[in-house]
């Protein structure tokens, strides 16, 4: 299989903002966490946090702050705002089943790396109904460092295997993600990076590293040849 001409012999996605409609839910849910010790937390500070694990968030949220904050009871509190929206349901990105299903139907080797703890995004997932696709998923308490830092990506990729149980190649597996701390750690692992942006576009650094720019997954599906 090609992607705008490039062979693809597996694919690796962020979830958050780009398989999953949930960042949206995060930024309501930090926002009410924050709020439940007094800590204001506007918009524009969610947006930096777009693409981080839950520990480097709540490092923006003091800097934003500037002061010490109760870091783990924010957490908490955000972690069960969370929960209470979730229940509602999981909203899925637009085209992001069918192009999962698809690729899975063909037999590509599929994983997810993201910056979520991996017991929550597998539960994300199975809710969403897209868990059974993926081979793994790696989450954000998985690695040393988090996005942008490669670590997460590299970890991915390891736990892709072909048909036959062969490892697949870096340059033979790409990537897709909306948030610019994803598409750089991508590009640090030397994979190929499709940017799909939800609500913040890409760096001018992001951009440089990008593979291509797609404005969703409904788009992007019709990049990939047989």
């Amino acid at each position: 299989m090609h992607f705008l001409g490039k062979p693809v012999e597996g694919v690796i996605f962020d979830m958050d903002g780009l398989l999953l409609d949930s960042e949206r839910l995060s930024m309501r849910a930090w926002q009410a966490g924050a709020r439940q010790h007094g800590v204001k937390m506007p918009k524009a500070v969610f947006l930096q946090m777009i693409g981080h694990r839950n520990e480097d968030c709540l490092a923006i949220l003091q800097e934003f702050a500037g002061r010490e904050i109760p870091q783990e009871a924010i957490a908490i509190a955000m972690y069960a705002e969370y929960e209470r929206l979730l229940a509602e349901g999981v909203p899925l990105m637009p085209g992001a089943h069918k192009l999962v299903a698809w690729l899975a139907a063909v037999r590509m080797p599929l994983a997810v790396a993201t910056s979520t703890h991996r017991a929550l995004a597998c539960k994300k997932l199975a809710a969403a109904g897209l868990l059974p696709f993926f081979q793994g998923v790696t989450g954000g308490d998985q690695v040393a460092r988090g996005k942008p830092a490669p670590d997460i990506y590299l970890a991915a990729l390891a736990s892709l295997r072909g048909v036959a149980g062969e490892a697949v190649s870096p340059h033979k597996c790409l990537v897709f993600e909306d948030s610019s701390p994803g598409i750089l750690a991508a590009a640090a692992a030397a994979l190929p990076v499709v940017a799909v942006p939800d609500l913040t576009q890409p760096t001018a650094k992001a951009r440089q590293q990008a593979y291509a720019i797609m404005p969703n997954l409904l788009v992007a599906a019709k990049g990939f040849t047989t």
